[in-house]
């Protein structure tokens, strides 16, 4: 098999996978019929399976470990727009919880956040109510607000995301998965002052397509076998 050959058909399995993942449906086993919702749990755990097994290939070896793969991967292949922003709301209950929204920093994301309000209802997307990681940094004055920037960006929470569905089988946080927007975006509740993070359904899927091209790309242009990076599972 030509090295071009094994592109093709390498690529092939993940785009049947991806036909299979938008397949699936839940039948209800009980009488509270919850199919729905435990379809999209099971479909985005799909997806990150495999965004992990291809970050896994692109990035073989020991020196990476898990999470630093998957977010290579995710920044280098998926062009997720959200991936450098900073989830305001996020960063603002973290420099809450180190005492830092007197802070630059903090006066800075309080003000952000003024001028969205949850009682007025609405899905406002992350691009529009998140801001970049390098513009945040410049307003940081200590290494904790340094700290809570950075883990506040979308590329880290998605990979914490990530760990809920793969690791304790369930989505973390409140938000409510009801658009078919790709968008990352924010829900809110009657009495709730707070911003509640949705990474909907059609975003994994369309970050899934996306990185599968890019990689596809990737390996075209560097004329990569992906089979030869691949480690065989003869004793597992």
């Amino acid at each position: 098999m030509t090295t071009a050959e094994s592109i093709e058909h390498f690529c092939q399995y993940f785009e049947r996978e991806l036909q299979s993942i938008g397949r699936l449906i839940v039948a209800p086993v009980a009488a509270v019929d919850e199919s729905e919702g435990g379809a999209f749990r099971y479909r985005k755990l799909l997806y990150v399976t495999d965004l992990d097994a291809m970050a896994k290939i692109r990035y073989e070896g020991k020196h990476y470990k898990n999470h630093k793969r998957f977010k290579l991967f995710v920044v280098e292949h998926g062009s997720w727009p959200e991936a450098e922003l900073v989830s305001v709301p996020f960063l603002a209950a973290a420099l809450k919880r180190c005492n830092r929204l007197g802070s630059v920093l903090g006066q800075h994301v309080s003000a952000r956040l003024a001028q969205f309000a949850t009682e007025d209802g609405g899905f406002p997307a992350a691009a529009m109510l998140d801001e970049r990681t390098a513009d945040l940094l410049t307003l940081a004055r200590s290494k904790r607000d340094r700290e809570a920037v950075e883990r506040c960006r979308h590329i880290d929470v998605l990979y914490r995301y990530r760990n809920f569905l793969v690791h304790e089988s369930r989505e973390p946080g409140y938000g409510m998965d009801v658009t078919n927007s790709a968008e990352s975006h924010y829900t809110s509740y009657i009495d709730d002052p707070l911003w509640h993070l949705v990474y909907p359904l059609p975003m994994f899927e369309a970050l899934l397509r996306r990185s599968l091209a890019s990689f596809r790309q990737w390996l075209t242009t560097n004329s990569v076998d992906p089979y030869s990076l691949i480690e065989e599972a003869e004793r597992f």
